[in-house]
């Protein structure tokens, strides 16, 4: 299943290169309280865009520590409130791996995970942009969980 997936994303998001105009694909990174992301924000049209991502987190309180890697992507709606201000909101997939650390207990798990987010997006000028995105997440596998996340988002439009 992780394969297929994996395999999924990267299609869709090679796929969609080839619909991206000038100016539509951009690079960005957000940060969340315990994880880093990579983005690569494809607009395909001004209501819609994709947005692969690759992340890492770490997490350490009292001996336990929990490091993982996600790769997924995203599929939001966009609406435009301004020239400046986007809102959007949409789903994401992921896979996540996670090493878990307990005192002398190593254990790891791999994860599918869904979820929705919603964020908001202002345009500093026609290339650079800062935001926010919320997100409830399911991650199905070795163990069931279910989260929230905030994160704070800088992005670069080519």
């Amino acid at each position: 299943m992780n394969k297929s997936l994996t395999s999924a994303v990267l299609a869709v998001t090679l796929c969609t290169f080839a619909y991206a105009q000038e100016g539509m694909l951009g690079a960005g990174i957000s940060i969340g309280n315990d994880s880093a992301n990579l983005r690569m924000p494809i607009k395909i049209n001004d209501s819609f865009r994709v947005e692969p991502e690759l992340g890492i987190s770490y997490y350490d309180n009292d001996g336990t520590k929990n490091t993982g890697l996600q790769i997924g992507a995203g599929a939001y709606l966009l609406n435009p409130v301004s020239s400046d201000i986007n809102l959007y909101y949409g789903g994401k997939a992921l896979i996540g791996y996670h090493k878990h650390e307990f005192g002398n207990i190593d254990d790891s798990s791999t994860q599918f995970i869904i979820g929705g987010a919603a964020g908001a997006e202002y345009m500093l000028n026609t290339q650079f942009s800062i935001g926010a995105e919320a997100g409830v997440y399911l991650g199905i596998g070795d163990s069931t969980t279910f989260d929230t996340k905030g994160e704070a988002l800088l992005r670069y439009y080519f």
